[in-house]
């Protein structure tokens, strides 16, 4: 009887970076345009993906403690991002001395074209993948939402 060898947790882990890293690196074309037709610096992107991602709008304040940037760095990225039209100020209904910061039609185009891409590379690898692949892949990332979801929920209570 032939038994198999269980992969580790970080064995996985590291193939799982090599195939998104792969996959990354496909996109990068598309990323990297993005980043030069609006001449964004990493923090810009960073905070465009950050309000892309955010349900509400956070505050100047909100969005230094989540970057690790100082303030001053933080108030020059976003108005860059006002200035080409990817972000948008608006006073806050309760308090007017306090700002709230989201993204303009055109930022959140910005930042699908962003997860478009990263998508379209995912896809070209996975196009290598023969169906039952594909299925238990379908499968394993299921497991792996449900898992992250738990956690998720366990860290908020």
């Amino acid at each position: 009887m032939q038994t198999t060898d269980v992969a580790s947790a970080r064995q996985l882990a590291a193939q799982l970076a090599a195939f998104v890293e792969t996959a990354m690196r496909t996109a990068q074309a598309e990323f990297f345009g993005v980043m030069e037709e609006f001449d964004l610096s990493i923090s810009q992107l960073k905070i465009l993906l950050i309000l892309g991602a955010e349900t509400d709008e956070p505050t100047p304040s909100q969005l230094t403690r989540r970057l690790g940037l100082s303030y001053a760095a933080t108030g020059r990225a976003v108005d860059v991002l006002v200035r080409h039209g990817l972000a948008a100020r608006r006073e806050d209904p309760d308090d007017r001395r306090v700002k709230r910061l989201s993204l303009t039609e055109q930022g959140r185009a910005t930042v699908n074209r962003i997860g478009d891409a990263r998508i379209s590379a995912l896809a070209h690898l996975l196009d290598e993948l023969g169906g039952e692949d594909r299925q238990a892949l379908a499968g394993v990332l299921a497991s792996l939402a449900r898992s992250s979801t738990r956690g998720a929920d366990a860290e908020d209570s």
